[in-house]
Formats: C-alpha cells, sequence, structure tokens
C-alpha cells in the first residue's frame, strides 16, 4: 500500500503491485515491462488483430483511416472534412466515428434516447448525412470531468473501454465501404487511462494521418514523438 498525500491536505490510498511480482532480471538488469502490461497484463496479450476492420474496397484491402494530430489546434478536423469529402465521392457509405471523445454534446439516436457524442461527431454525420449509421456507435468513449479519477478507483476499466471501442467499430465498419476516425489532441492523449491514439490505432488496423504544424524546429520536434509512439504501436504513419 502507498499513501499519496494531495493539495489541500486530503489523501488517498492506492494499491501498486510489487515491483518484485512484475520485474524480470536479464543478465543482472532489472527488465520493467511497458505501461500497457502493467495496466492489464492478460488483456494486452490477447490484443486482437485489427485486420479484421479491413474491407475489402475495388479489388483491394481498404484500412481504416485514422486522423491525429502532433498537438491541439493544427487542423484535424478540418482535414478529416476534407477527407470525408473525398470519400464520400470515391465509396457509396463512409463511416465516421471518434474512438476517445472530450468535449460532448446531447443527441437523439434513433430510438429517441439521449445520449452523450463528442462534438465533432454532430458536425460530420449532420454535414454528410451518414443516415447509414447510428451515434450510438460513433463516439464509444468519453472522457468528461471526473472520469480519470473513476478509472483510477477501478469503477472504469480498460477492458470495458476497449470492447466499447471494438463494438463501436464493428457497427460502423459492416455498415460502410470505408471507415475515416478522428482522434484527440496528439497521439499520447488518453494514455492515463490506457487507451491513447497511437493505441486505438493499432487496435482497429488503421493507417494514420499525422497533422502536423507548420514550422521547422518544433514543427519537427513534435512531429517525431507523435512518429515513435506510433511506431511502438506498430501503427503505419501515412
Amino acid at each position: 500500500m502507498m499513501n499519496i498525500q494531495r493539495l489541500g491536505g486530503t489523501s488517498r490510498t492506492l494499491t501498486f503491485r510489487a515491483l518484485s511480482s512484475i520485474a524480470s532480471t536479464d543478465g543482472g538488469r532489472v527488465v520493467i515491462p511497458r505501461y500497457d502490461s502493467l495496466a492489464e497484463p492478460t488483456r494486452w496479450a490477447k490484443f486482437p488483430d485489427g485486420s479484421r476492420f479491413w474491407k475489402s474496397a475495388n479489388g483491394k484491402l481498404q484500412r481504416p483511416i485514422f486522423v491525429a494530430a502532433t498537438r491541439q489546434h493544427v487542423g484535424k478536423t478540418t482535414c478529416s472534412l476534407a477527407l470525408m469529402s473525398g470519400l464520400k465521392k470515391r465509396f457509396n457509405k463512409v463511416g465516421f466515428l471518434k474512438p476517445v471523445g472530450q468535449q460532448h454534446v446531447e443527441v437523439q439516436n434513433s430510438r429517441g434516447q439521449t445520449i452523450r457524442v463528442d462534438k465533432d461527431i454532430c458536425l460530420v454525420k449532420e454535414h454528410f448525412k451518414l443516415d447509414h449509421i447510428d451515434y450510438d456507435h460513433m463516439s464509444p468513449v468519453i472522457i468528461p470531468a471526473g472520469y480519470t479519477k473513476k478509472f483510477i478507483d477501478g469503477e472504469i476499466t480498460l477492458s470495458s473501454q476497449i470492447h466499447d471501442v471494438e463494438s463501436a467499430m464493428e457497427n460502423v465498419a459492416n455498415a460502410s465501404d470505408v471507415v475515416l476516425c478522428e482522434g484527440t489532441g496528439h497521439c499520447a492523449v488518453g494514455s492515463i487511462v490506457g487507451l491513447n491514439n497511437a493505441k486505438v490505432a493499432s487496435l482497429i488496423g488503421a493507417d494514420m494521418v499525422l497533422v502536423a504544424n507548420g514550422g521547422l524546429g518544433s514543427a519537427f520536434d513534435e512531429l517525431e514523438l507523435n512518429r515513435v509512439l506510433c511506431q511502438h504501436y506498430n501503427v503505419r504513419v501515412a
């Protein structure tokens, strides 16, 4: 057990697995598994093959397209809209989802129920008239205020989140000829709950369109940080 003191005098008790139970030795060196293995080793070991979401189109296999960015406000949604416009001219049914979102709005699904979805979902669904898919499957994970605390407390699990993303992707992919996904923030956003953009792109077998800010030095620095994370999860940057 480990007691962590917080600002304001309050404290919270967190349980950590003993280091000796998760570490191995290699020539006298201590080898620690990566974060995902620590978070949920059994589930990560059985991480599914995202190629099951690839679609056959014009005699070729079309992977999902995942639009991510090196940081916020560099044109990710604008690029998603442009890609959606182009895909609509080439395919009959184009699917769209935002696997992990932060800012949300309330909408009504096809059954008249009020649900929460990422704000960008409404824009894309209504503008492009994506009537073949429902709001239920377009925004599987929303991270509002207090969500991280619930995850740390164990009220929300990594397995449940992965299940929600897989289920949403399954429904959208089955109803569509090709699927476009939009990430949130930079590629590492969502790491605290085990679902960063690079990991989600790997989960669904997507190629990534990585949007970078203009410039030279800082632009390349940010691009490299995000590219290496994608490489870590075997995500191909298109």
